[in-house]
C-alpha cells in the first residue's frame, strides 16, 4: 500500500533525470 505511493515518486523523479 505505502510501497505503491514510494513507487510513484521515484517513478516521477526517475523522469526528471531520464530527460
Amino acid at each position: 500500500s505505502h510501497s505503491r505511493k514510494v513507487v510513484e515518486s521515484i517513478s516521477s523523479q526517475f523522469k526528471l533525470l531520464v530527460e
